[in-house]
């Protein structure tokens, strides 16, 4: 017969080891993954590799607790901009002068206060004001700068650098009643639709023929934003959008955004509300395929368009 210590040994690791299982099963199902199928295939890209070609130097943010990065969830999105001729790398520095000057486009897909998103300082500002005052001087000289940041806690963490360039993050998960993804049943993932006055007139939405206009997009739980003065929104919300507080009060997003697009100073500026747009991810064990896969969505050519117009494809890059 075991021993009390051991049957109390035992009563305590049995049900710590269920729950562990569970726990395991539970993220195998929904943890959000870079889709390994994914194969990226651009028929035209916008840099070729042929003489005389300069390519655009795009970093993804590593450094600032980013829930994507280039050899995780946005492994898809860099395979992507290889394909278009752009040369890809990843930022591991604080942004200074220095560490900016190497590249002509920064990403930055949900960067974070804290390493994981569960804990309460994920909320707090992701960059120091340092920081901030130093990318938007860098923009201002001729940088581009593509923001990605969707529902809290990660808006929280990209508020006050969204406000230095104009834009409102609203923090709150965004839902549309009426124009979601009917297949997935979810009014978080909201389809934007030309027909209807989704998709606003810029020179990304209109792409460079008929072959790359943007006529449908699909946005997965992200977060609406301000249209400041002089910028465009390119995913615009319809009255049947509301926005969803922390506080489980609904708010109407209708004249809002789920992205916008502005020039600002000698540089550009793209901000997005949501991120799994950006990349092709599975979930629920691989079931689920979502973002530049899901059939019946023009995100894939919506990232490449966005990336192109803020390396100004066609028209040479600025000089910083």
């Amino acid at each position: 017969m075991p021993s009390r210590a051991t049957r109390v040994l035992l009563w305590i690791a049995v049900p710590l080891l269920t729950l562990l299982a569970a726990g395991g099963w539970w993220l195998r199902r929904h943890d959000q993954r870079a889709d390994p199928s994914f194969v990226a295939n651009v028929s035209d890209p916008a840099f070729p590799f042929s003489a005389g070609v300069k390519h655009p130097r795009v970093a993804i943010d590593a450094y600032h607790h980013d829930f994507h990065t280039l050899d995780g969830r946005y492994a898809p999105l860099g395979r992507l901009l290889l394909a278009d001729g752009d040369q890809v790398t990843e930022n591991r520095a604080p942004f200074t002068p220095a560490a900016l000057a190497q590249f002509d486009v920064l990403i930055i897909a949900n960067a974070m206060g804290a390493s994981l998103p569960m804990l309460s300082a994920a909320r707090h500002t992701a960059f120091t004001p340092a920081e901030m005052d130093t990318l938007r001087e860098w923009v201002r000289r001729g940088g581009s700068l593509l923001l990605i940041s969707d529902h809290e806690p990660m808006g929280d963490a990209n508020q006050e650098l969204a406000s230095r360039f104009g834009v409102d993050m609203r923090s709150a998960r965004t839902v549309d009643f009426v124009s979601y993804d009917s297949a997935s049943g979810s009014p978080a993932w909201i389809v934007f639709d030309r027909a209807r006055g989704g998709i606003g007139d810029h020179a990304i939405t209109r792409g460079r023929d008929s072959t790359e206009r943007i006529v449908r997009l699909v946005g997965y739980a992200g977060q609406s934003l301000g249209v400041p003065p002089g910028a465009t929104p390119l995913m615009i919300l319809g009255d049947s959008a509301f926005d969803r507080l922390p506080s489980g009060k609904f708010v109407p997003a209708r004249g809002r955004a789920m992205a916008v697009a502005l020039p600002f100073g000698a540089g550009r500026v793209v901000v997005v509300g949501e991120a799994a747009m950006f990349t092709a991810q599975v979930t629920n064990a691989g079931a689920l395929r979502f973002g530049f896969q899901l059939p019946g969505t023009q995100d894939e050519q919506f990232a490449l368009s966005v990336v192109r117009w803020l390396a100004h494809a066609g028209e040479g890059l600025p000089a910083h």
